[in-house]
């Protein structure tokens, strides 16, 4: 510039950003880049936080019926992440003089 001399200008790299990613320059190449964020960690062991470019952050629980049945729920154990099955209390008929048990196929017997 005659006036101010020499002068930098950014290069804008602000068309490959999104809810999920950051436009930068490559200080190497001077290129665009996009570099991807990790803002959609909800700090819970029990969910897929995903990124999605219209949505934003998108938190999916994690899915444990595989693990359900008559007897048993699938549940998501929050401090490992990991699913478990846990028993159910559904087949206890209120007699004291009955043994109530559960099969996994024919359901409360």
């Amino acid at each position: 510039d005659p006036v101010l001399g020499c002068v930098s200008t950014p290069v804008d790299c602000s068309h490959l950003s999104n809810t999920c990613r950051e436009g930068v320059c490559d200080s190497a190449s001077g290129a665009c880049v996009a570099t991807t964020t990790d803002d959609c960690d909800d700090g819970n062991s029990c969910t897929t936080d995903t990124c999605d470019p219209v949505l934003g952050c998108v938190s999916t629980p994690v899915d444990c019926s595989h693990l359900s049945n008559t007897c048993r729920e699938g549940v998501c154990d929050s401090a490992s992440g990991a699913c478990v099955a846990t028993t159910t209390d559904d087949c206890d008929d209120g007699n004291s003089c009955t043994t109530d048990t559960c099969d996994p196929v024919l359901g409360c017997v």
